[in-house]
């Protein structure tokens, strides 16, 4: 379970920083959109943690610099 109590589902749920409410959404390019969803130690600043099915396929991902359309209400 993430930090905001939803069960983590790859390519949708990730971690951004307390900016960021839980239930925002975000368009990152390559992936689509997601919904911020949880928190963590290292996700500070403009760091987004997409959550992945295995660890494997959060590899292949990488580390990258990408566009993202931040939704807000």
């Amino acid at each position: 379970l993430t930090a905001s109590g939803s069960r983590a589902t790859s390519k949708y749920t990730i971690s951004m920083n307390s900016n960021f409410k839980f239930g925002t959404m975000v368009h990152i390019d390559g992936i689509g959109l997601c919904e911020v969803m949880d928190r963590g130690s290292a996700v500070k600043g403009n760091v987004i943690d997409i959550y992945f099915d295995s660890h494997e396929e959060a590899l292949n991902w990488g580390r990258k610099s990408i566009n993202v359309k931040i939704y807000v209400d």
